[in-house]
């Protein structure tokens, strides 16, 4: 006689998914829909100091001229040029959260000076200049989709130079999942600036929460960024584009919220796998007084991961870093090294 205990074992474990699996999702869509977070028990945040202000990078230093991008989707993304005339090497450089290119004029003028090559900065999809919905992406990765366009168009224009890419914070978190692609158009080496290596790394372990660490000014709503991570493993994206992290900022400020599907493209899932993905030289820099990562574990992680080189520069904080003549006298050296 045939053996029926596996039929009847298949048939319970289905008739098992088919109760707990609306209990699961129920549940997740009731997370999805938790009222979002306010500010009303931030209280007031003390004034930034001048040198937090300049760190910002508001001030425009360096001349530059416009220079925007079409990418697949028809989407206008705005470019900066900042021309150099020995353009051995060329460099797309990406802006941090809440940023763009205009707030970018010092790093990219800075890059340009201490390397002599021409600079691309960009305004990424929804910051900025640039077309797309504030803070929101029509798909998970559409940043790094974006970037590849860039790299693609830019090669043209260059047929015969290095194009090397850059990027500060969240922009050097988009370029590890760029590092990922399978199908990306290549590039000749990769410039992170406290980059955001991703939610796993021991970067982000820092003595306080995240949103102590903000003194209030960024929240992240777990319960929706939970359920939603947990309803995309099942391939239900529906609710993407509901906000998941959050600025105390006004509501009529441009950008004030990121989307999941932003928050998913900043950086890879796991910090090493974005890291191990770089077959290209790499320039990895964290300022010493960086209060939003740990900047102290970065060299052993970038050592443990990668063939790259490290350099912590000493004094300057997360923004700071960005126009530290410190670190630009290291990225100069690195690029005459690897041209």
């Amino acid at each position: 006689m045939q053996d029926k205990k596996p039929t009847s074992f298949i048939k319970r474990t289905f008739t098992t998914l088919a109760v707990v699996a609306p209990i699961l999702f129920g549940a997740a869509a009731a997370m999805v829909h938790i009222d979002n977070p306010d500010f009303s028990d931030a209280g007031p945040r003390e004034p930034m100091s001048a040198q937090m202000v300049a760190d910002l990078g508001f001030e425009q230093k360096f001349s530059h001229e416009p220079h925007p991008f079409t990418v697949r989707d028809g989407t206008k993304i705005f470019g900066r040029k900042y021309a150099s005339k020995n353009a051995d090497t060329v460099i797309i450089q990406l802006h941090g959260v809440l940023a763009d290119g205009f707030q970018s004029n010092q790093f990219a003028g800075n890059i340009r000076n201490a390397t002599n090559a021409t600079v691309y900065s960009i305004d990424l999809r929804g910051h900025g200049m640039s077309g797309g919905k504030p803070g929101d992406l029509s798909y998970t990765d559409q940043y790094r989709d974006d970037v590849a366009d860039i790299v693609k168009h830019v090669r043209t224009l260059h047929p015969d130079s290095k194009v090397m890419v850059a990027g500060h914070s969240m922009g050097g978190g988009i370029l590890l999942r760029y590092a990922m692609m399978d199908d990306a158009p290549q590039v000749d080496g990769y410039i992170l600036f406290a980059p955001l290596l991703g939610q796993d790394a021991p970067t982000m372990e820092q003595p306080n929460s995240v949103e102590k660490q903000s003194g209030g000014f960024m929240k992240v709503h777990i319960p929706r960024l939970i359920a939603l991570g947990f309803l995309n493993i099942f391939g239900f994206d529906a609710w993407n584009h509901k906000p998941v992290m959050f600025f105390n900022l006004p509501e009529e400020a441009p950008l004030n919220t990121y989307s999941f599907n932003a928050a998913a493209s900043m950086s890879p899932a796991h910090y090493k796998d974005g890291l191990q993905a770089i077959d290209k030289p790499l320039f990895v820099t964290i300022g010493s007084h960086d209060t939003t990562f740990n900047s102290m574990v970065y060299g052993p992680v970038v050592r443990n991961n990668t063939d790259g080189t490290f350099y912590l520069t000493e004094g300057a904080s997360h923004n700071g870093v960005r126009h530290d003549k410190k670190a630009m006298e290291a990225l100069g050296k690195w690029i005459k090294a690897n041209n």
